[in-house]
């Protein structure tokens, strides 16, 4: 029997580059437009000051990363995690003020729940191994169905989500059933060759998340460099985490 999570989602970011990334001694300009755009976003949509904003501005002009994205500053920044109804939202600053936020959203979602059940094994369905018997039913040990999750992240330079229905298993292994509505964004950029997909069965191991994906490049400031990215929806022992990184 797994052990079983006080909170439902918790969420942990990881965001690094690939080696072909931003060139750190490289002044970079930025239309008045670009500026616009970053500083919007840093305000708005991440609750940066307008004043860190403007560093972070003269930082990328400067040809530095922000601390949110530079994978040399990984683990430096400091979460905070809030949970408002059906939403936890995790966000990290890092010492120069970026930052990254990471959502697990399930406001809008469909939840099915099913209370345990006396007997283990239901005929035709799964046993409390999570082995396949047959047929689409569930442990009788009960479980949670999310339909229409939403995955969501964001750092200084980068927007990605998608949808998700997964089942939290009680007292069994958890899974992913189908993943949809890919969408990313550069922020002074732009991101392409998205691609969508749940890893091999769907299902969590002994040792091992049920994982799904979302692939794409971000090709950054001007077109002068590019970097791929994953958002990685990872379900485990009645639990749902998010991640952002390279590949």
């Amino acid at each position: 029997m797994k052990k079983l999570f006080a909170s439902l989602v918790s969420v942990v970011m990881m965001l690094s580059f690939s080696s072909v990334g931003f060139a750190s001694e490289a002044p970079t300009s930025l239309s008045a437009d670009t500026k616009s755009e970053i500083k919007l976003h840093l305000t708005k949509d991440l609750g940066v000051s307008e004043i860190i904003a403007n560093s972070l501005i003269e930082k990328i002009e400067s040809g530095e990363l922000p601390d949110s994205d530079n994978p040399e500053k990984a683990g430096t920044g400091v979460t905070s995690t809030s949970t408002e109804s059906d939403k936890t939202v995790a966000r990290t600053v890092f010492p120069d003020g970026s930052v990254i936020i990471s959502t697990v959203d399930t406001t809008n979602a469909t939840v099915e729940v099913v209370e345990p059940k006396e007997n283990n094994i239901e005929p035709g369905g799964m046993t409390t191994m999570g082995s396949p018997t047959g047929g689409w039913t569930e442990s009788g040990s009960g479980y949670k169905k999310f339909y229409n999750t939403t995955v969501y992240e964001e750092s200084t330079l980068v927007q990605a989500r998608f949808q998700a229905d997964y089942v939290l298993v009680n007292g069994s292994y958890d899974y992913i059933s189908r993943v949809s509505d890919g969408f990313a964004k550069g922020i002074g950029g732009y991101c392409t060759g998205q691609n969508l997909f749940i890893i091999g069965t769907g299902y969590q191991t002994y040792d091992s998340p049920a994982r799904a994906t979302l692939a794409f490049t971000y090709v950054g400031i001007n077109g002068t460099w590019s970097t791929d990215f994953k958002l990685q929806l990872y379900v485990m022992n009645d639990s749902a985490t998010s991640q952002l990184d390279t590949f």
